[in-house]
């Protein structure tokens, strides 16, 4: 009896002996985008701003600013619009520069390379003013980035 122990713990030692060193070498190879659902996206910085591009039920490609400091993510009027979102309520937008309402919109959903993202709801920016020029299509708010692992390659200008 005790022969049989010490030969199964023999065995036991060498398989473990062989096979730590060949899996711990695959998990310490870097992961791809051929082994990972990740998905890799230009960018273009506008005045300091990380721009990605999207696309929102088919449309166009938009250029949307990575916040998150936007507790919802949203849209530029005119796209909310043209996806026929439907209209669920409304919301307060809060900010430095005071509180404006705003629209809530359900049924986006937001295509980053193969990457869709559907959002539970968006709200609009309120109406233009004729003073203030548009420099982007939305805002990506914190709710993309608690859908997804954002890594920023500076020198790449890739997301």
């Amino acid at each position: 009896m005790k022969k049989s122990a010490t030969t199964f713990l023999f065995f036991a030692w060498l398989l473990c002996a062989v096979l730590c060193p060949l899996l711990s070498a695959r998990a310490a190879e870097p992961a791809t985008a051929d082994t990972t659902n990740s998905v890799v996206l230009p960018f273009q910085l506008r005045r300091g701003h990380v721009m990605v591009p999207a696309r929102i039920n088919e449309s166009n490609t938009l250029s949307l600013l990575l916040d998150t400091g936007y507790e919802m993510t949203m849209l530029h009027p005119d796209y909310v619009q043209a996806s026929a979102l439907r209209h669920t309520g409304r919301t307060s937008i809060v900010g430095i520069a005071g509180e404006e309402p705003a629209g809530v919109f359900e049924g986006p959903a937001f295509d980053f390379g193969g990457a869709v993202w559907k959002p539970r709801r968006i709200a609009a920016f309120p109406a233009d003013n004729p003073g203030r020029s548009r420099r982007r299509d939305g805002v990506l708010g914190s709710g993309f980035f608690r859908k997804f692992v954002v890594e920023i390659d500076s020198r790449r200008k890739t997301i």
